[in-house]
């Protein structure tokens, strides 16, 4: 036995432009021909097969629609996981430190010496080694000269 799905007129009417224009990611349009075909009182085994998507996703897709409405299904989440610890502030003082002269009896900057210096320096983040060579890394900063 299944629930009855109905979209609102408005719904219908903004998804059906949407398949019109055929514009926006592809997934979008894989919810936007989902949600019709609920809409139409297709069960679930008939939009798997034509629509080559799991039940799970129209699961997910019909569940995003009764709890948040149309704006929430094509809502994109933020990134799962650990945020970053360090702002762009912080990553602009190491990067500019890596760009000044290495204290004496250096030669150049090496990433163990950048720890020390940030360990020693109050007005900067403790960074690991991993974090400071990755953020070189990533702005292209070589530290041998």
């Amino acid at each position: 036995m299944s629930v009855q799905f109905n979209l609102t007129s408005s719904d219908k009417h903004y998804l059906l432009e949407l398949v019109k224009t055929k514009s926006g990611h592809s997934r979008d349009l894989k919810y936007v021909y989902v949600l019709l075909a609920l809409n139409e009182g297709r069960n679930q085994e008939q939009i798997t097969e034509y629509y080559h998507v799991a039940r799970t996703t129209i699961w997910r897709i019909k569940r995003k629609y009764q709890d948040s409405g149309i704006d929430g299904v094509f809502e994109v989440n933020e990134k799962k996981g650990k945020p970053k610890q360090y702002s762009p502030k912080d990553e602009k003082k190491l990067l500019n430190l890596s760009a000044t002269v290495p204290p004496d009896g250096s030669r150049f900057w090496t990433v163990q010496l950048l720890i020390s210096f940030l360990d020693k320096n109050n007005n900067l983040k403790m960074m690991n080694r991993e974090t400071v060579r990755l953020l070189l890394k990533k702005n292209k900063v070589k530290l041998r000269k």
